[in-house]
Formats: structure tokens, sequence, C-alpha cells
């Protein structure tokens, strides 16, 4: 009988507990849909964003960007060379941002069938073939034509690749002295399709864009509610708090990401080899940007300062994603995190399993964010 009473208490109590966290939802979402600046932020600047981009026509070179150091490269040289093992070294520099691996120190690993199978994969970025009559072009003062493969997925590798290959081969005709002849090199691109601007660019501007305006719109979520003070001196559990924050805008997340990739896919006709596992991972950059808003509302004193705090870490992410690339940081970051992901589902395939191991680490850091946020709001007293 002790067990009825002890178990019939406990519900009673989850049940009240769930109610508040409900009402408190409610609340946040009643206020967010009647805050004209928010729902603009939320709803038409992201669209507007996708609208703009995909109405525009590549016109022009695109500028250069440095990447990450994580690129695999192979060569298959088929005419084994003093020339061609020579063009092979004028590739392999430590300043180039790939691992280089040839077909004469790696023969069971480099060939041209294992190049062509993990070419729309991650594993590999390129992949380029000397021709038999390498040497003897060269030799006769006649122009040679080196064929290059790249993955046609991954924008900042392109063009990063481009660049070294081209810088490579410039460094191969000034140490051999071949000016009269010439090393030509033509890329290739797999998957070969012309994509527009929008397509080019929509893994890193969906996520992104997803991230900055919930993360823009969340961190007023606590010091901006007024009400939410006089309600922490009553029993509110600060826990509670938190879930709701977060429910609230998960729910305004998942129809905003639904939204634009809605109308990414059906009006401007971007290709998503899975529209549904391209949506959570779509989701998971916004929901990002929950965790760390509701953790800058926590730590902000006034509405101003949790701006800054939010303005402050997106420009520094985008300094570390575009440019610093500092390792190890620029790999855990949320802009880093979930561009990559995405092109690898929307654009190569990848499922949900395969990505274990990331999808953990992005389960680890958000869970990680809300404790944060728990403390810091369990640190405070009255005000928030």
């Amino acid at each position: 009988m002790p067990i009825f009473k002890i178990a019939e208490t406990l519900w009673e109590q989850g049940k009240k507990r769930r109610q508040r966290i409900l009402a408190m939802v409610r609340k946040e979402l009643d206020w967010v849909i009647h805050d004209r600046l928010s729902m603009f932020i939320l709803f038409f600047l992201p669209i507007l964003m996708i609208a703009t981009i995909g109405n525009v026509e590549i016109g022009g070179a695109m500028g250069e960007e440095e990447v990450e150091k994580t690129s695999v490269v192979w060569i298959i040289d088929n005419d084994n060379s003093n020339l061609s093992l020579a063009y092979i070294d004028s590739l392999r520099s430590e300043n180039f941002s790939y691992e280089l691996y040839d077909n004469h120190e790696n023969p069971e690993l480099v060939s041209v069938k294992e190049a062509k199978e993990l070419i729309p994969t991650p594993q590999l970025q390129a992949y380029i073939i000397i021709p038999e009559d390498f040497n003897e072009s060269l030799s006769e003062n006649r122009s040679t034509t080196v064929d290059i493969y790249i993955d046609g997925i991954d924008l900042l590798k392109i063009i990063q690749l481009k660049y070294e290959f081209k810088v490579g081969s410039l460094l191969y005709q000034l140490d051999y002295q071949v000016f009269n002849s010439e090393v030509l090199y033509l890329p290739k691109y797999i998957p070969e399709q012309e994509r527009s601007l929008l397509e080019t660019v929509f893994p890193f501007l969906i996520t992104n864009v997803l991230f900055a305006v919930v993360n823009m719109v969340s961190c007023q979520s606590v010091i901006a509610d007024e009400p939410l003070k006089r309600m922490l001196i009553a029993p509110t559990r600060k826990l509670e708090v938190i879930l709701a924050k977060m429910l609230a805008y998960s729910f305004l997340s998942l129809l905003l990401t639904f939204v634009c990739l809605t109308i990414a896919v059906l009006i401007f006709e971007v290709p998503l080899i899975s529209f549904f596992n391209s949506f959570l991972i779509a989701f998971v950059s916004a929901f990002f940007g929950i965790t760390l808003g509701i953790l800058f509302s926590t730590l902000a004193t006034s509405r101003l300062q949790a701006a800054q705090l939010f303005l402050f870490s997106y420009i520094m992410q985008v300094l570390l994603v575009t440019n610093l690339r500092i390792d190890p940081i620029v790999n855990y970051l949320p802009m880093e995190l979930c561009s990559t992901i995405f092109t690898d589902v929307a654009y190569r395939g990848l499922t949900m399993a395969e990505l274990g191991l990331d999808l953990f680490l992005i389960l680890s850091i958000n869970a990680l964010l809300l404790l944060l946020a728990f403390i810091s709001l369990s640190l405070k007293r009255q005000e928030v």
C-alpha cells in the first residue's frame, strides 16, 4: 500500500512539473510569435537569403579561401620516369593542404579503379593521372596533359586544391626549365554537373543561417523575460525554465528548418539525396543556436549584453572557420561541424549510422551547453 502511495505522489509531482513546463512553453511561443522583430529574424531573413542567392548565377572566378590540412590526393603515374617522379615531388609540399599518395610508394592502395570508387566519398578529394608519354613529350619540347579529377561537392576544397595544383606545376616548370614545353592540367569534377551558386554554397549557408538567426533570438529568451524574474522567487524550478525555453525554440526551429529546406528544394531545385536526413542535420545546427543562445541569456545581465555575446561568438566562429583554422578548436565549432556533416548527408548520401561519432560529439556539446546554462541560472538569485 505505501508503494502505491509513493507512486501516486511521484506521479502527481511529475504531472505538476509537466504542466508548469508546458505553460512556460506556451508563454514563450506566444511571446516570440507576437514579437515582430523576432519573427522577421527567424523566418523572413533566412528565406530572403536563400531566395537572393538562389537567383544569382555564377559569373566569375571565386575567391580563394584557406582550408584545413585534411585533404587526401592520389597520383597514378603511368610513365614512371625521372621527370614524372620529379613532378610528383613538386606536388608533395608541406605547405599544401593535402596528403599525397602515389602508386609507387603505395601500389596496393593507389589505383584508378579504387580512385573512381572513393572520389565521391569524403575519403578522397582528388586524384591525378600522369600519362605514359609524360617524359617523352617534355623531352621533345612538347606539351603534355595531366588529368586531374576533383571531388566537386566541397567548394572550399575545390578552390584550395586547384590553386595548389597550379602552384605545384609552376614550381616544377621552374625547377626543370620546361618553359617552352608546358604541363597542362584539365581539372574535372565528380560528380560531373553544373551547379548553381545556391547549390554550391547551400551546405554552409543553410546551417550557418539557421544557427545564427536562432541563436540571435534565443539569446534574449531568459534575460528579456520579465515575468520569469517574479516566477523564480516562487518554487519554479530553474531546470524547468531551461527545458521550457529549449522546447519552445525547438518547435520554432523545426518549423523554420522545414520551411527553408522546402523552399530550397521545390523552388530552387537544390538536389538533396535525403530530405529527411538533411532536415535532421539542419535542425541540429539550429539546436546549437538554441543551447548557446540560452547559455548567453543566463550569463548576461542585460539584453544588450546578451546581444553582444551573440555577436562576439558569431564573429569569432566566422574568423576561425574561414580564415584562422586553429586546430583542434575549429573541429568543435557549430559552423564547422554542421556544414561538413550536412555536405556529407545532403550531397554524398551518408546515413545517420555512418555519422555516429560526429552525432555523439554534437549531442555531447549541446548537453554541456545546457548544463552550463542551468548552472549559470542556478547561481543567480532573484534577478535573471
